[in-house]
């Protein structure tokens, strides 16, 4: 049984201890409907760090989250998707509506529990940081 890889679309900005919580909030009720798989939450600044040099644009990088492969094990990097919160910004909206476009599951955190999204809309014109509304 293979692991169950899940991507935590954090802001760029958020510091690594409100990275930990989001992940530790993430994880738990995803450990729920793993049926006994292990569970591994991967923010968005890891996997940046990792992958955007090699992907060398944003757009790149947001289409490599949703489609990478694992090298080793030649499945999808991640199986699902997790949004930290209910209005994000142009990168996370563009991963969001990519996962989405493809079928691969996308939950948003809302305190201790994990809520389906259905669609990323565009609520704010100029604003990159927070202009999209997850629902």
């Amino acid at each position: 049984m293979s692991d169950l890889r899940v991507f935590l679309a954090n802001a760029k900005g958020d510091s690594p201890e409100v990275i930990a919580d989001m992940i530790q909030r993430a994880a738990f009720p995803l450990r729920k409907i793993s049926n006994g798989r292990t569970v591994i939450v991967t923010s968005g600044l890891d996997d940046f760090e990792r992958h955007f040099s090699r992907c060398g644009s944003w757009d790149a990088w947001t289409r490599d989250v949703v489609q990478g492969i694992d090298y080793l094990s030649r499945e999808p990097r991640y199986h699902g998707f997790v949004a930290p919160t209910l209005w994000c910004g142009a990168a996370t909206a563009n991963i969001i509506r990519g996962a989405l476009g493809v079928g691969k599951p996308v939950l948003r955190l809302d305190g201790a529990e994990l809520i389906i999204v259905k669609e990323c809309s565009k609520v704010a014109e100029r604003d990159w940081k927070a202009g999209w509304e997850l629902r």
